[in-house]
């Protein structure tokens, strides 16, 4: 596995349990939300900057896009982009497909994800993305 990936996902590993905070800063690792989370750790491990929202994230230049109907082709480092009970929807940034993303996770491989996750869960966890597989609708991989 390529050196940025291992360290990407152990630094989200080292943060599993940080509390969720919607709108939370990554110059505050006190407290996360899906895409800060996802913003801190591609900087901190892999010096990728990397915009501030789920869908500028999707939506940046940088990155291949993965189909999200194959997950037996994701690879650690992935991130999975899917409709999130908070978001933004621009449909501009995909050639006007009609995305919806609201939400995003760090994919690790052995079909598991690390998210900063809202709700009932409201902290960074680890679990199955398996449960995720249907309402994933955008990949991308920023390390090739």
């Amino acid at each position: 596995m390529n050196k940025k990936i291992t360290k990407i996902i152990s630094l989200a590993e080292n943060l599993i349990g940080t509390p969720y905070h919607y709108g939370a800063s990554t110059s505050d690792q006190t407290s996360f939300d899906c895409s800060s989370f996802i913003q801190y750790i591609f900087k901190t491990g892999a010096e990728i900057e990397l915009p501030r929202s789920a869908i500028l994230q999707a939506g940046d230049e940088q990155g291949q896009e993965i189909d999200p109907s194959q997950p037996e082709n994701f690879q650690p480092g992935d991130l999975l982009f899917m409709r999130g009970s908070q978001g933004h929807y621009r449909d501009e940034f995909f050639n006007d497909r009609p995305i919806d993303i609201g939400h995003v996770a760090l994919f690790i491989g052995n079909d598991e994800i690390i998210h900063s996750a809202g709700g009932e869960k409201n902290k960074v966890i680890k679990e199955s993305a398996k449960q995720f597989y249907k309402k994933i609708n955008f990949v991308k991989r920023f390390i090739i």
